[in-house]
């Protein structure tokens, strides 16, 4: 069981030694580095690094005492202050690029384009027709001639048909 939970704990960012450690932590209440070395096999040295790092993602606090004693923020906690973590690195990396987006579409637009008419396309893709699919039907003012074998027309039928009933 205490190999699940560590590698629940990996899923969070969190090494081997890290989990290990942190699982001990919480499982003890208070403890020492010394009783920490002890159960989890690791070197004292080894705890000594780990724990500022633990600290710094918010999930042990220190005491000042000598020797310092080391407690653990309640796992729902501190867990659920990574995910959120987490969630605000995502949201920030997706605002990321779509002002990226949008500075490109901009970019582009302002360039002038060279206005070709296309008059045969090979789509090799799903992603590749559906974007085609929905280009094609936003522009009616456009002529379009689909070609694909009987299976692929049958199956894909109800698709275009959405697309033309209003």
């Amino acid at each position: 069981m205490q190999e699940d939970l560590v590698i629940k704990l990996e899923s969070f960012g969190f090494t081997i030694n890290q989990a290990k450690v942190y699982l001990y932590i919480v499982q003890s209440g208070k403890t020492r580095v010394g009783k920490i070395a002890k159960t989890t096999q690791l070197h004292r040295q080894d705890i000594y690094k780990l724990l500022p790092k633990l600290e710094k993602m918010g999930l042990i606090t220190r005491t000042i005492d000598k020797p310092f004693m080391i407690e653990a923020v309640p796992i729902e906690k501190a867990l659920e202050t990574l995910i959120l973590k987490e969630r605000k690195k995502s949201d920030d990396r997706i605002l990321h690029l779509q002002n990226n987006l949008k500075e490109m579409i901009d970019s582009i637009q302002k360039q002038p384009q060279i206005k070709e008419e296309t008059q045969f396309s090979l789509l090799t893709t799903d992603e590749a027709i559906r974007n085609r699919r929905a280009l094609t039907f936003k522009k009616l003012e456009k002529e379009a001639h689909l070609v694909e074998s009987l299976e692929n027309i049958q199956t894909r039928s109800t698709t275009f048909r959405d697309f033309l009933l209003p």
